[in-house]
């Protein structure tokens, strides 16, 4: 994969990059509600949504296809879905279930190719440059792969396929043609459907890009595509105007796209809205504890240590309070962790009905887990050893197999969760 510097001086417009389309993004149709019909045949051909909450307030984000042909889309409400489809099936998340598809998938990318990246819990994105599969091209390894997934994950499951010379591209051309669809955007072709597409069907540009965009005199994708660097870093105010002509242009921002440390996270956190009878910090505290845990479990799965740390409270008369502090050391045991945010918690000076409680960690560094401190800090890597061994244990047989007592008043609280369409530390390793 060719990549380009960061600066290049004195250079106003880029040629579309003419190599062929080897990057292709995979993108698995409808994910979760394609899931929980692939495991429950009796839900197949049927109107079913997956939502946050079961709920009349709870939030649909995964909508079937069938569901979706109905006009039920992600971020509707369920009783918004329930009036369109009175009968549609509201389900709650099983991430296990979807984790698990999600490393079937991998393994199975990884056999066309080494350089395979997670994205989110149901985006892929390869490249078959310089692999075995190089000579069969894009088309026949496309195919090939929606033939693989159909027998070796699911007949149900379907995947839309998009492939370029680039990731942005790759990523575009995969939303053109969906579900279960395959399509290019290469030097042959990206005239054509660049004239064929609003720039709102490019990755990234949503209705606050396009309306700058238009202020520079950018309507269409052909205009952006036409316009020179100086013109999109006027449009944008930044660097990022370059780094969109780099994108459009088909060339990769860097080399390291499929590297070990490329998509690196700003942010490790977890949220839970809170049911109306709880408000009492004593009562809030097994929640803030199991959404801590959860939280570190993900940073050591991930290979991240954190220094910072931030409480946040959304209260239910639309008031907001935050606290945040930043250590000397990193960490990524619970019980640290814990300690922190616990202390941040206890300096609210409000005890009233609360909203939402989250935590996030920040100020992220990888670590070496092999290193260990000969002198100082044997407690913290007796406890960090301790919670890895009992991370594997769990994950291997169950997550409430080993749990702490802390949680045991939290239960039924901050169930598990997957951020849908979002990176959730899904790595290479």
């Amino acid at each position: 994969m060719f990549g380009f510097p960061s600066v290049i001086t004195g250079i106003r417009k880029l040629p579309f990059n003419k190599d062929d389309p080897h990057t292709l993004f995979i993108d698995i149709n409808s994910c979760f509600a394609t899931i929980e019909q692939q495991y429950n045949p009796g839900l197949r051909n049927k109107p079913v949504a997956v939502a946050a909450y079961i709920g009349p307030k709870g939030c649909i984000v995964a909508p079937s296809i069938e569901a979706k042909e109905l006009n039920i889309k992600t971020g509707m409400l369920v009783k918004e879905a329930k009036k369109i489809c009175p009968d549609i099936i509201i389900m709650e998340p099983d991430p296990p279930k979807y984790r698990a598809v999600h490393k079937k998938l991998k393994d199975l990318l990884l056999s066309y190719t080494p350089k395979t990246a997670p994205r989110s819990i149901d985006e892929f994105c390869i490249d078959i440059r310089k692999t075995a599969n190089e000579k069969k091209g894009s088309i026949k390894i496309a195919l090939e792969i929606k033939e693989d997934i159909r027998k070796k994950i699911g007949s149900r499951i379907t995947v839309s396929i998009g492939a370029g010379p680039n990731e942005f591209l790759a990523k575009t051309a995969s939303n053109l043609e969906k579900p279960d669809g395959f399509k290019i955007i290469d030097k042959d072709n990206f005239h054509r459907i660049f004239s064929e597409i609003s720039l709102t069907d490019l990755c990234g540009i949503k209705e606050g890009n396009a309306s700058r965009l238009a202020r520079s005199g950018i309507f269409t994708v052909t205009d952006f595509y036409n316009s020179d660097v100086q013109t999109l870093r006027k449009a944008f105010g930044s660097i990022e105007g370059y780094c969109w002509h780099l994108r459009i242009r088909g060339w990769e921002m860097s080399q390291s796209s499929f590297g070990r440390n490329s998509g690196l996270k700003k942010t490790f956190g977890n949220s839970y809205a809170i049911p109306k009878n709880i408000w009492k910090k004593d009562e809030l505290t097994p929640i803030l504890f199991k959404l801590v845990e959860k939280t570190a479990v993900r940073l050591r799965n991930s290979g991240y240590k954190a220094k910072s740390f931030q409480i946040n409270i959304y209260y239910r008369d639309g008031t907001r309070w935050k606290n945040k502090k930043h250590t000397l050391k990193y960490t990524d045991t619970t019980k640290e962790i814990y300690k922190i945010m616990l202390g941040l918690f206890l300096n609210c000076p409000y005890e009233k009905p609360v909203r939402i409680l989250a935590e996030t960690c920040f100020g992220l560094a990888k670590t070496d887990r092999r290193q260990l401190n000969l002198f100082t800090e044997t407690v913290t890597e007796k406890n960090r050893i301790l919670e890895e061994t009992t991370d594997k244990i769990n994950k291997k047989y169950g997550e409430i197999l080993i749990k702490r007592a802390k949680v045991l008043g939290a239960d039924n609280f901050a169930d598990d969760r997957i951020s849908f369409g979002k990176d959730e530390g899904f790595s290479n390793d």
